[in-house]
Order: C-alpha cells, then sequence, then structure tokens
C-alpha cells in the first residue's frame, strides 16, 4: 500500500477520485428524482407499476454488484485492479442515462414501462461496474483511517456538487427544453455529457493512485462472500446504510409531487429546493469531518441520523401557501444529510480492513459490491412505497403533464415527504448501536 503509515496523497489525487462521484450521482440522482415523476406524468404509467420498474432495476443489483466486485478483486492490469472497471462504465453508462429519458413513442403505457424497465436494468449494470471498484479504491489508496474520512470528504464534496446540478438543473433544463418528452431528453442528453465527461475525469485522474495486487491464491465466490458476511462491523454498517438510504430514496422520489401537486408549483420549483438542499450540505461537511475526528465516525453517524430524521417530521405539515416554511426545513436537512453521506462510506474501509485482518482474505471489492447493491436496493425501496401509497391515495396519472389531485393523493404526497422518510431515518440509526469498530 503506497499510502500506508498515514501519508497523504494530497488535493489534486484527492478531487481527482472525488470528481467521479460528480458522474455517478447523475445516474442516482436523476433517476430517484425525476424517474418516477416522468412515469406518471409523462408516460402515462400508473404509479404502482413505476415504482415497481424502479425497484427490479435496483434489486438486480443485488446480482451484478457482488459479483463486479469479486472480479475486480481477481483484476490483474497494468491500470491496477480498479481503474480498467472505471473505464469500461465511464463509457457506457452514460449512454444509458441518454436512452432512459429517450423512450419512444410506443403505443401503450405497458410498453413504455418496458422500454424503461429494460433500459433501467443495463444501466444499473454499467453503474455496478464503475461504482463498486470505484468505491473500492480508497481502503487500497490509504489504509491511514482519518486520511480516508478525508478522501471521503472530498468525494462527497463532489457528490453534493452533483447533485445540485443533476437535481437542481435537472428538472430546470426539463423546462427550457420545453417540458414533456422534449423536455426530459433534451435533459438527458446534457447531462449525459457531463456524465461522461467526469466518470472519465476520475479515471485520468487516479492514475498515480497507490493500488495493491490481486492475491495469489483464489478462492471461490463462496468462500469469499462468507468471509464477508462473518464480517460483524460490516454487516452491522450496511444494515444501517440501507435503512437509511431507503428514507433518502423516499423523500428524493416524491419532491417532484410535492412542488407540483402538494405546493402548487412547477417541476423548475424543485431547483429551488434543491439550492436550499445542497448549498448548507457543501458548508457543512468540514465540520462533520471534525465532529468525527473529535466524537468518532459511529457517534457522529448517529447524530446525523437523528438530526436528518427528526427534522423530516415537520415536513408534511408545511401549508400550500407557505413554501419559505419547507426551504428553511430543508435547509437544515441539508445540514444532516452531509454527514449521513459522510459517515458510512469514511467507515467503509475500516471495515474492509478489519475484515482482512480477520479472515486474511482480501475482500475490498466483495465489500463495495455488497455494500453499494444494499444501498442501491434501499434507494429502491423508497419509490417503491413512494409509488404504492400513491396508488392507494388515488394518484391520477397522465401523459399531459400534472393532472388536477384529489384530497387523498395529496395527503399520500404529503405521507411519503414526511412520515415514511423520518420513520426510515430515525430506524438507521439502532444497527450502530453495536457497532464497536473505532480508529
Amino acid at each position: 500500500m503506497g499510502a500506508a503509515g498515514g501519508s497523504r496523497l494530497g488535493a489534486l489525487l484527492y478531487l481527482s477520485y472525488g470528481i467521479g462521484a460528480v458522474g455517478t450521482v447523475m445516474f442516482s440522482t436523476v433517476p430517484g428524482l425525476l424517474l418516477l415523476y416522468y412515469m406518471t406524468d409523462t408516460l402515462g404509467i400508473a404509479p404502482g407499476l413505476a415504482g415497481a420498474a424502479m425497484f427490479v432495476g435496483k434489486a438486480w443489483d443485488l446480482v451484478t454488484d457482488p459479483l463486479v466486485g469479486i472480479l475486480s478483486d481477481r483484476t490483474r492490469s497494468a491500470r491496477g485492479r480498479r481503474r480498467p472497471w472505471l473505464l469500461a462504465g465511464a463509457i457506457t453508462l452514460p449512454v444509458c442515462f441518454f436512452l432512459l429519458f429517450h423512450v419512444p413513442d410506443l403505443a401503450t403505457p405497458f410498453a413504455r414501462w418496458l422500454w424503461v424497465l429494460v433500459v433501467f436494468l443495463v444501466g444499473a449494470t454499467a453503474y455496478s461496474i464503475y461504482q463498486v471498484p470505484y468505491v473500492a479504491m480508497p481502503a487500497e489508496m490509504t489504509r491511514d483511517s482519518h486520511e480516508q474520512t478525508v478522501i471521503m470528504s472530498w468525494r462527497m464534496s463532489c457528490m453534493v456538487g452533483g447533485i445540485l446540478l443533476a437535481g437542481g438543473m435537472g428538472p430546470l433544463l426539463v423546462e427550457i427544453g420545453g417540458g414533456g418528452r422534449a423536455g426530459y431528453g433534451f435533459m438527458s442528453s446534457l447531462l449525459a455529457v457531463v456524465c461522461f465527461a467526469a466518470l472519465l475525469a476520475a479515471f485520468l485522474g487516479t492514475r498515480r493512485a497507490p493500488m495493491a495486487s490481486p492475491s495469489e491464491h483464489e478462492l471461490g465466490f463462496r468462500t469469499i462472500l462468507a468471509a464477508a458476511f462473518r464480517n460483524r462491523p460490516f454487516r452491522l454498517l450496511m444494515t444501517a446504510n440501507v435503512i437509511q438510504q431507503a428514507g433518502v430514496g423516499a423523500l428524493l422520489s416524491v419532491v417532484p409531487y410535492v412542488a407540483v401537486h402538494g405546493l402548487g408549483g412547477s417541476q423548475g420549483m424543485v431547483t429551488t429546493i434543491f439550492l436550499c438542499f445542497v448549498g448548507p450540505s457543501i458548508a457543512a461537511m468540514p465540520a462533520w469531518v471534525a465532529i468525527g475526528r473529535r466524537v468518532g465516525k459511529r457517534r457522529g453517524y448517529v447524530l446525523a441520523l437523528l438530526a436528518y430524521g427528526l427534522i423530516c417530521l415537520p415536513m408534511g405539515l408545511v401549508p400550500q401557501d407557505r413554501p419559505s416554511l419547507l426551504y428553511l426545513l430543508i435547509g437544515f436537512a441539508g445540514l444532516a444529510y452531509a454527514g449521513t453521506q459522510l459517515f458510512p462510506f469514511s467507515m467503509l474501509p475500516d471495515t474492509m480492513h478489519a475484515g482482512q485482518a480477520q479472515s486474511g482474505v482480501q475482500q475490498e471489492g466483495v465489500l463495495a459490491g455488497l455494500f453499494t447493491a444494499s444501498e442501491k436496493i434501499g434507494m429502491a425501496v423508497g419509490p417503491l412505497i413512494t409509488g404504492l401509497l400513491l396508488a392507494a391515495t388515488g394518484f391520477v396519472e397522465s401523459t399531459a403533464g400534472a393532472a388536477p389531485q384529489p384530497a387523498s393523493a395529496i395527503v399520500g404526497i404529503r405521507i411519503a415527504g414526511s412520515l415514511v422518510p423520518a420513520a426510515f431515518i430515525l430506524a438507521s440509526a439502532l444497527p450502530l448501536r453495536s457497532y464497536r469498530l473505532e480508529p
């Protein structure tokens, strides 16, 4: 390990690694924010069926993520174990992102749903090819736990910036492009280019990053997976993260519905919501790094989760004529969100090193694969719950923009934007009570 012993890798390498998160977050944020709404209010797909498409697309990652992780652990290349996978993902993921919002004018809602499902499955595979090796890299770049937190703070800052670009500009670009299918196509065309540039920049910029060699003794998949699941700190961290991400996914998927149907605005209001959310998140990142050093990563993570969950609770009570109050709550939520994203990924390398010390098996890739798969399952559960809740409360789908909604559907939107995410995020702190791994 070239960076072992606490040596600093330098700001340029931190940034080069972190910039990849701008690309990956394009494919997680934009579909997470707009795909459900796109299917129900533009493609005329029923909300329950739309939520199921998102869930199936993410559930597929339970297969692909661990497999990519194990294969990247075994890769032998002059570019290292991980970077060839980054290049493959950088080439394929932006194409899938482009096609996801370029649905042909097919005759039936089911045919349009099938297009979205197939493209989303292929895109999820391309995402795994990039994301899993990318997440495994910090454990090879340095063994210093606090430097791993610094690396992750750069990644998270870039990620939050990417969320601002994708989630803030995405809805605005849809409106600039004329709305409807044309608007979504315009948006995905521009953001696919940004996605490609960021993914490729991380591949090129990490060519001098410390790399580890594959193990001389390759073990079977079953042996590697068994060693991974014996890693108790990893299991607890993964459980907390998947529950948390279910809440985040529910909140993200309902934002356009809150803006258009709950507050009577337009999709452009989503940009305002994201500005209120992302600005505080970026500003808070150094503070969460300092909190982690002072009280430990686990306590810092729990503190961020509790704050985030409690702030979500009153969001459903904001009156339609008081959007400024919602913006204020979202700003406070952004402060807490930074910590909920920083700590699990800065704790993950600690669990990787602990697992290898326990079993003697190199498992960075498979642990990264399992972790990202569980995270994406959580992110899929959220939209599924939102879709089912909208269906149960009588939401009316449309192919011509926002349709008038019954009062019951407005109640469903408010519940999906407050009680559902709060319950998941607060519950995610429970597994961390038994986490005992601190550097």
